[in-house]
């Protein structure tokens, strides 16, 4: 759990956001477009706070850049952008594992 909070606790959904930018990069500014005031003002306090990332995976433990292409194809922000299972499945990463 972010921060040893629970899903219950009223400050997880913003730790795991910051969790979320700190490891795999900034929102997409598309995100912005889909959210109310309120939510474009949690999305750029957590930007403020964490900083923005332009590095891919700049805060992981050593990875290869296979392993984060395919983490990030599955990570993606915005989840009308990530694969569907059948898509991840036939991804060319897990034929190699």
């Amino acid at each position: 759990m972010p921060n040893g909070l629970e899903p219950s606790d009223e400050h997880f959904a913003l730790a795991v956001l910051m969790l979320q930018n700190k490891y795999f990069r900034p929102f997409p500014e598309k995100l912005f477009q889909l959210l109310d005031n309120e939510g474009v003002a949690v999305l750029r306090y957590v930007l403020k706070e964490c900083g923005e990332q332009t590095d891919l995976f700049s805060n992981t433990v050593s990875i290869n850049d296979e392993d984060k292409d395919f983490f990030y194809y599955l990570m993606k922000p915005d989840h009308r952008d990530r694969p569907s299972a059948s898509e991840a499945l036939s991804y060319n990463w897990l034929k190699k594992v």
